[in-house]
Parts: C-alpha cells; sequence; structure tokens
C-alpha cells in the first residue's frame, strides 16, 4: 500500500503537538503521578513511530538528517514492552528530543 508522506507527517506533527502540550502542562512530578497523561503520551509515541514506518524509503532517506529508525524503535519498545513501560525515557524524550 502507498502511503502519502504529507499526511503521514502531518499525523506526526498532530502527536508532537500533543507531547508538547503535555510538556507545558505539567512538571516531570506531575507527569509521573498523571496515568491518563503517561499513557496519551505513551500512545503519541506508538503512533509517531507507526507513522514513520510508513514513510516510503526514499523519502526517508532524501531526509536522513531525521533518527527515522530511532522513531520506529520507540514505537517497537512500547508496543512490545507495554507492561514495563519507561516513563522516565518518555519524559527524557519529550523534554530534549522533540522538536520545538
Amino acid at each position: 500500500m502507498s502511503y502519502n508522506p504529507p499526511e503521514i507527517l502531518d499525523q506526526i506533527e498532530t502527536e508532537i503537538k500533543v507531547l508538547l502540550e503535555i510538556k507545558k502542562r505539567v512538571s516531570r512530578k506531575q507527569f509521573f503521578k498523571d496515568e491518563f497523561l503517561k499513557r496519551t503520551a505513551t500512545r503519541s509515541f506508538e503512533i509517531i513511530g507507526e507513522a514513520t514506518k510508513k514513510l516510503p524509503k526514499e523519502f526517508r532517506e532524501t531526509h536522513s538528517e531525521i533518527e527515522w529508525k530511532r522513531m520506529a524503535g520507540m514505537r517497537d519498545i512500547l508496543i512490545h514492552n507495554y507492561l514495563e513501560v519507561d516513563y522516565e525515557l518518555l519524559w527524557t524524550v519529550m523534554e530534549e528530543e522533540i522538536p520545538l
């Protein structure tokens, strides 16, 4: 199946905005206490990773400055280790690696 990069990028951007909004609204301490926010952030990372995998290889190669494999890898970790989500890692990524 062929996917449209602009649509996929829009979805990634939407989820990044969700993560930025969480970071803007709550402190680290509040985040760790709020199960809803932790689950919301987890799902946003999963969607970003899945969307990344749907981008055509040629597109990813053309934009190799973006760490597509790491983004997809985060999704894999979250999906396959759902009983052991590392929320510290999620917060760190939200704080240090999500583009503004």
